[in-house]
C-alpha cells in the first residue's frame, strides 16, 4: 500500500526519527520472557521484536530476520497472569508469531498504517523491507501513538496552512465564518 501525494510514509519517519527512537529493540526467541520485559522497561517501550535464534537480547540497527512480535499485553496475558516463570518462560512461547503479526513497507502511508491497526487491533506494526517469502527483513517497528501524534500535527499543520492562504486571498479574508455547526447551502 503505497501513499498517495504527499502523505509522510512510514520509510520517511523512520529515517527522520530521534536519535534515540532509531533503534530497534529485539531479543531472541530463546531468551527468558523476563529478559524482554527487562528490555521493554529499561527503554520505556510496550514491545520487542523477536528475532531468530542467532540474535542476542540488544538494541541494534541491523536488519534482522523477525519470527515474531512480543508486547507487554502478551506477557501480562501470557506469564504474570497465570503466574508463570518469567525466567522459564521463553520469548518464541509466549510471541506472537510472525505469521499472525500484520507487517507494513516503508512506502505505506502513516494513515494506511492507522487503519490497518484498527482493522487488526494492534498497537505496532513491524516495518519489512519485502514480503517474509521474498527474504524480506525487519527495518523497524511503528506504534499507534506515534503515528497518531504525527497525523494530528499534520492536520495542524494543514490547517494553519488553508487559514493562511485564505488569509492572503483577495476578497476571501473578508467573507464572514458560517456559523458553528451549520451545514448545507448558505444564503446571506
Amino acid at each position: 500500500m503505497a501513499s498517495g501525494g504527499s502523505e509522510l510514509t512510514v520509510g520517511q519517519l523512520l529515517e527522520t526519527r530521534r536519535p534515540g527512537r532509531k533503534s530497534l529493540f529485539a531479543v531472541a526467541e530463546h531468551d527468558s520472557a523476563h529478559t524482554a520485559l527487562a528490555l521493554m522497561l529499561q527503554h520505556h517501550v510496550s514491545c520487542v521484536a523477536v528475532l531468530r535464534e542467532d540474535a542476542e537480547p540488544s538494541v541494534t540497527d541491523a536488519p534482522p530476520a523477525l519470527v515474531g512480535m512480543l508486547t507487554l499485553s502478551d506477557f501480562l496475558e501470557r506469564v504474570a497472569l497465570p503466574k508463570a516463570d518469567s525466567g522459564a518462560v521463553t520469548c518464541g512461547q509466549v510471541m506472537t508469531p510472525a505469521e499472525s503479526v500484520a507487517y507494513v513497507f516503508a512506502d505505506n502511508s502513516l494513515q494506511s498504517c492507522l487503519s490497518i491497526m484498527a482493522e487488526v487491533r494492534c498497537h505496532h506494526l513491524p516495518v519489512l523491507s519485502a514480503e517474509p517469502s521474498e527474504g524480506g527483513v525487519l527495518l523497524g517497528v511503528v506504534a499507534m501513538e506515534e503515528l497518531l501524534g504525527l497525523t494530528a500535527e499534520a492536520r495542524s499543520q494543514s490547517r494553519g496552512a488553508l487559514a493562511e492562504t485564505i488569509a492572503r486571498l483577495p476578497g476571501l479574508a473578508s467573507v464572514p465564518r458560517a456559523e458553528a455547526g451549520k451545514r448545507g447551502g448558505h444564503r446571506n
